[in-house]
């Protein structure tokens, strides 16, 4: 069977603005601070600096596709991109509105939403960019994922198409 990528979706108001707001600081504080005659003013450019540091860390576990092929379900990122096993995969459905309430170890904000969050009294596993059309994946050891494809109806459709084929 073929292999299906599907891209993430569109990033919502509040990534739109944690990215785009502080990578213009990042890229113009840095130049800005460096270039200054005063001591203290370079002393903030090198704290510029590592806060990018962070920010460039932060990038390598930021979703960036959904793949769906023959064995497993991938989140792709480029450090450590993480499979779901279609025999560990219990069900899969969309959900509309997902409205995390606490970050227990996440990032929300910066690129994505990625990591876990308390919703519904219920710590779950968000790798997304849009809260608004998720789809909810729900695993045989009771885990619970957030993902946000694109066009999610097809990614729904592509996993319980491989979800029937396990059951054969």
């Amino acid at each position: 069977m073929d292999i299906k990528v599907f891209r993430m979706a569109p990033y919502d108001l509040f990534i739109k603005i944690g990215t785009y707001g502080l990578s213009a600081l990042f890229f113009l504080g840095i130049p800005g601070c460096m270039m200054m005659q005063e001591e203290e003013f370079r002393e903030v450019g090198w704290v510029t600096l590592v806060i990018g540091g962070l920010w460039l860390l932060v990038y390598l576990f930021v979703p960036l596709k959904y793949v769906i092929s023959s064995k497993q379900l991938v989140i792709k990122r480029l450090a450590c991109s993480i499979a779901l096993p279609y025999e560990k995969i219990a069900s899969v459905e969309m959900a509309d509105n997902v409205k995390p309430e606490v970050k227990v170890f996440a990032n929300a904000g910066l690129f994505c939403y990625a990591g876990l969050v308390l919703i519904d009294n219920e710590i779950v596993r968000i790798y997304a960019t849009n809260l608004k059309r998720m789809v909810r994946v729900s695993t045989t050891d009771g885990k619970t994922w957030y993902l946000s494809p694109a066009d999610r109806e097809k990614f729904v459709a592509a996993v319980k198409e491989h979800l029937g084929e396990k059951e054969k």
